[in-house]
């Protein structure tokens, strides 16, 4: 990571913002600080497996004061006077101490500047004087964000593209959001305000504030999957009693697919406890989340790309009118109050969102014991299966009345709930065992179908004697 200090006329660097060994310390230390480092961090939230290391630069005096660059619009005015306008002007005044080839390191060679890598800066923060506007929303102070340089800069033979900016008076919550957005991560609160989206529960919605955004909460479970940093464990079948360990120790995720064999909705499910960058949480237990990837963010409740299902039922998270929470104690599962699990028929259930059953459970709860494992027994849906949903009866001749009569012809038109995955060749017939009832179009051969519902075309039958 490469992290650039930036100051202004009206806002100069001064007295302990001159300490760059206390920066990296707070950016890339390993186990020496009480609060932790964004290294330790994020070395905790993947199981050890990603280690971010850096080098700080700077102070570097920008051209245009603060107050420009904010532009009463929070930085988010037109560029150039505005973030990426600063970020650019930054990324100028340190070319002269930096080589930013070196920190083009996405090639499989594993070694930076070379013919493999994409020609583009991997991850860089710009650290800048002044306060962010992440507590108080106000247009007179930058908002921490990352975002891109509409003109990228072309330096060293590679080109500084996507950045992110961090106030020097940032918490370590406020720095490992925006890096998790360099590592690709999206925003899991609502950005519309209709709604909390995850709420406290993860770094990527409103977890960076915990501890007044000294001890940020982990990833969610989708976030560690999507890094590619944490391997779920896909359920096939019924697992009774399995256990899970809290995740900040490097407890298993489980996925239990809806409708069994893949798709673009899923739940995870985790064990978390207030350990390590956890220990502010308000609440611990087992965490299920509803993961639909064919929504992009959290901003259309109650449908989000990644929802939790809260254990009491009163979808705080979601619904902001009455009587709304951040996240609170009654969201996790745990055997005391919620042991009786979730499933068709709790409150939440496991309908998928467009209403449909997925098959999907959870429960026979067991913990937390002493150390925090808790056990659960574990149902995935069913694999790929097409389900007769509705028949529907239209009389085709005679008086066309809702009653059938002998010598009329009716059309049954059937539809099919297809969960799961793709089916293939599918075929509906129809008999009758009472010979009055003859079937004239009996058999419809479907083919493959794939997953949702399906009107067919109609069988056909005629009743030729008295019932």
């Amino acid at each position: 990571v490469l992290v650039i200090l930036a100051d202004f006329a009206d806002r100069p660097a001064a007295g302990a913002m001159l300490d760059l060994s206390a920066i990296e310390k707070r950016l890339f230390s390993r186990n020496e600080l009480p609060d932790g480092s964004m290294t330790d961090y994020y070395l905790e939230n993947t199981h050890g497996r990603l280690l971010l290391t850096g080098q700080v630069i700077g102070w570097y005096r920008l051209p245009e004061r603060y107050s420009n660059y904010v532009n009463n619009a929070a930085g988010l005015a037109f560029y150039p006077m505005n973030t990426q306008g600063m970020v650019r002007d930054a990324a100028r005044a340190a070319d002269k101490d930096v080589n930013y080839g070196l920190f083009d390191n996405d090639g499989p060679d594993g070694v930076a500047d070379t013919g493999d890598d994409d020609k583009r800066v991997d991850l860089m923060l710009v650290m800048h004087t002044g306060t962010g506007n992440e507590g108080s929303s106000s247009p007179h102070e930058l908002r921490a964000v990352a975002w891109f340089l509409p003109e990228p800069q072309y330096l060293d033979g590679v080109n500084v593209t996507e950045f992110a900016i961090i106030p020097w008076s940032g918490g370590l919550g406020v720095m490992a959001h925006e890096t998790g957005h360099l590592l690709g991560l999206p925003d899991l609160y609502d950005a519309t305000g209709q709604s909390f989206g995850l709420g406290t529960w993860s770094l990527m919605a409103g977890g960076w504030s915990l501890n007044e955004a000294r001890t940020p909460a982990h990833l969610d479970a989708w976030c560690k999957t999507r890094l590619g940093v944490v391997d779920p464990v896909l359920v096939t079948s019924l697992s009774a009693g399995a256990v899970l360990d809290p995740v900040e120790s490097g407890g298993t995720i489980y996925r239990l697919n809806a409708g069994g064999a893949g798709g673009f909705q899923y739940f995870l499910v985790e064990n978390r406890q207030r350990i390590g960058f956890d220990a502010f949480l308000p609440g611990e237990g087992l965490f299920i989340y509803h993961v639909n990837e064919l929504r992009l963010t959290n901003n259309l409740p109650p449908n989000y790309l990644v929802g939790l299902e809260q254990a009491d039922g009163l979808f705080q998270l979601e619904n902001m009118s009455g009587n709304p929470s951040f996240g609170d104690a009654g969201d996790p599962w745990n055997a005391t109050t919620y042991g009786e699990g979730f499933g068709r028929f709790t409150v939440p259930d496991s309908r998928n969102h467009e209403g449909q059953e997925t098959g999907v459970a959870v429960y026979a709860i067991e913990g937390p014991d002493a150390s925090g494992r808790m056990r659960a027994t574990l149902r995935p849906g069913p694999g790929p299966v097409a389900r007769l949903q509705t028949i529907r009866v239209t009389p085709l001749e005679g008086d066309l009345d809702r009653f059938l009569e002998p010598g009329e012809s009716f059309e049954l038109s059937p539809s099919i709930l297809v969960l799961g995955g793709d089916v293939s060749e599918v075929a509906l017939s129809a008999s009758s065992a009472d010979p009055r009832l003859v079937m004239e179009v009996p058999e419809r051969a479907l083919g493959s179908l794939a997953p949702g519902l399906h009107e067919l075309e109609p069988l056909v039958a005629r009743i030729t004697g008295e019932f």
